[in-house]
């Protein structure tokens, strides 16, 4: 194909708008446009295969041929010379399609919930079979579906989820319902099956399970792609919206990047893509005179978020308690953890993580809220309280507040999850390509909540001032060091949480490298304030990786800490405890002082200060 041939402005809002096929040894594409289908060839130029009615897909059925479906009719065509060979009519309106090139079989979803399947033969179209599904029962339209040659996934307008194993007399496997969910797409991935959504949600499923939802786009899921490789897991996948985003995840749930498609050019609704954008609208209980097409304004009620009321998940216990008429008491001390009983049972309450989280940390200098759950964040810790209880000056709690990277909102509270969002920042820094020397914190905060994570604006301003080294008018310039510290802090305490294992050395560089802005260069001694180095002889042989330390868990005391870090490993580096003895270093003196006192100097075979326990019993701990 010529390398200046292009088909931008054909694409439509059609999903499977796209394959590629082989012609004289080179790949063209064919892309579904408005009442076509254009193709890119290098002798010809753009060819356009006219239609009466809007494509809805286009698919391979074997090395030779291809199909194109209309919401009434099935085109078979080869692809060498675009001939056409046959015509079938459909007497149901058809609503979604898809094919398999290793089959040689098209399938059909239908308006009234019937599964066709069309076997293709060399110039026409041979059986044809209706599948037995709980959609077919319900009369309900066919949204999306989609074949890997062995297996076939379809959801229908309600969100019945159907998959049957093709290779096996077309057996049915299993079906599901998911509540309050309208299918735009879906993706059968090697051991699991991916749902986009209108909401811009992407669901996982394993067999007749759900493993996962990413709150991947902000309008509804045009496509997603798996690279499908047996020897992988998990799979790498791609998907793309109607917000113009392109997510790159993988088939266990966890998303790589979200940035923006770029170039793509989209020519707008036909009348049956219009149609079904009115029909989702209705769903939505969104008036149609108001809505702006391609797209639509919802509004909230003002009283949103006033964080009156918090929605509590109930286990079976608890439900029946309610049911019964039993009290159920929310109790809590500011001291301890907040539970909920009934006449007989006492449970945690644990607030979720969800895309709105306020980002509060009940530390030591923090109050607790009292009330329990009721208040997202809670009252904090005013001056006046902190300067009758710890003994220092006011600047000296204010240097401390300001190092520990506190944040004045109705008292001094701590941001435990300030490296959350700094990864935020992160990742729309590489992806929209700016410069650390001037990020415009307006810009970026709408960036950051636009990709799908939402942060209150005040926590990514406060993120924004503690990485930054100066700030003008709202454009901050950031201090590398401190972005690749929150970084890293990030993909340590991430890793920490869900695997409880550490990360071998050179993997974890290479990651953070690769997170990082081109501009900023990582330093691993920036680290040592929460991780430390050490020897893993548990994977096959003697391999140096990284671990992380809670700081916020470390004694404050410094006998107490010396013991605590030489249980964890024997000798430790003067770079890793320089780190970790400031924070028991009375003011005025050298952390130098403080590690002679307790700690027992050596030298490596390379001349590197080593330090041991001068307690006895420490020195049984492992390398």
């Amino acid at each position: 194909m010529s390398s200046t041939l292009s088909l931008g402005g054909t694409t439509s809002l059609v999903n499977d708008n796209l394959i590629t096929v082989e012609k004289n040894g080179k790949i063209v594409p064919l892309v579904c446009s408005k009442n076509a289908v254009v193709t890119g060839d290098e002798k010809s130029g753009k060819i356009k295969i006219n239609f009466t009615e809007n494509p809805l897909k286009i698919g391979k059925v074997s090395k030779q041929r291809i199909v194109i479906v209309t919401s009434s009719q099935v085109f078979l065509y080869g692809h060498k010379s675009y001939c056409h060979f046959a015509t079938w009519n459909s007497k149901t309106p058809i609503t979604a399609a898809t094919s398999h090139e290793d089959i040689s079989r098209v399938f059909f979803g239908h308006e009234d919930g019937r599964i066709r399947i069309m076997k293709i033969t060399g110039s026409g179209f041979a059986s044809d079979v209706t599948l037995d599904s709980s959609s077919s029962k319900k009369d309900c339209s066919i949204m999306a579906m989609d074949c890997d040659g062995k297996t076939l996934a379809v959801v229908d307008e309600t969100g019945w989820v159907t998959v049957w194993n093709i290779e096996v007399n077309n057996q049915l496997l299993y079906s599901l319902k998911l509540q309050e969910t309208i299918a735009t797409t879906v993706c059968v991935a090697p051991q699991t099956l991916l749902i986009g959504t209108m909401d811009g949600a992407i669901i996982g499923l394993e067999k007749d399970t759900v493993k996962f939802r990413i709150n991947g786009h902000t309008a509804g899921v045009t496509s997603i792609v798996s690279k499908a490789d047996p020897n992988v897991s998990p799979q790498l996948c791609v998907s793309t919206g109607e917000d113009g985003r392109i997510l790159l995840f993988t088939s266990s749930g966890s998303v790589i990047k979200s940035e923006l498609i770029g170039d793509y050019l989209l020519t707008g609704m036909n009348e049956q893509e219009r149609e079904q954008f009115f029909l989702r609208a209705d769903y939505a209980k969104v008036n149609r005179e108001k809505i702006n097409l391609p797209s639509a304004s919802v509004s909230f009620s003002p009283f949103v978020e006033q964080n009156k009321f918090r929605l509590i998940e109930l286990n079976e216990d608890l439900e029946l308690a309610l049911k019964r008429g039993e009290d159920v008491v929310i109790r809590g001390d500011p001291k301890d953890g907040v539970v909920v009983c009934t006449d007989t049972k006492t449970f945690d309450i644990k607030m979720c993580t969800t895309s709105n989280e306020l980002l509060v940390s009940p530390d030591l200098i923090i109050s607790r809220n009292k009330e329990g759950p009721e208040k997202s964040e809670p009252k904090g810790v005013s001056m006046d309280e902190l300067l009758d209880r710890v003994q220092a000056s006011k600047t000296q709690i204010l240097d401390e507040l300001d190092r520990l990277g506190a944040v004045n909102r109705d008292g001094w509270k701590l941001v435990t999850d300030m490296e959350k969002v700094a990864q935020a920042i992160c990742m729309t820094i590489d992806s929209e390509s700016w410069s650390i020397a001037a990020i415009d914190a307006e810009g970026l905060a709408q960036t950051v909540n636009d990709a799908g994570e939402v942060y209150p604006e005040w926590a990514i301003y406060h993120c924004l001032k503690n990485m930054s080294i100066s700030e003008n008018m709202g454009t901050f310039e950031l201090c590398p060091k401190r972005l690749s510290i929150q970084v890293a802090l990030f993909i340590l305490k991430d890793n920490a949480e869900k695997t409880g294992q550490s990360i071998i050395l050179d993997e974890f560089m290479e990651v953070w490298s690769a997170v990082l802005p081109s501009e900023v260069t990582p330093e691993l001694n920036d680290l040592f304030g929460f991780a430390y180095l050490s020897s893993d002889s548990s994977r096959g042989k003697s391999t140096e990786v990284i671990n992380y330390l809670n700081p916020m868990s470390l004694p404050r005391e410094p006998l107490t800490l010396f013991n605590y870090l030489f249980s964890l490993k024997k000798q430790w580096t003067e770079a890793e405890l320089q780190a970790l003895a400031k924070r028991v270093t009375p003011p005025g003196k050298q952390a130098s002082a403080i590690i002679s006192k307790f700690c027992r100097q050596s030298k490596s075979s390379t001349g590197a200060k080593l330090f041991t326990s001068k307690t006895p019993n420490n020195n049984n701990a492992s390398e």
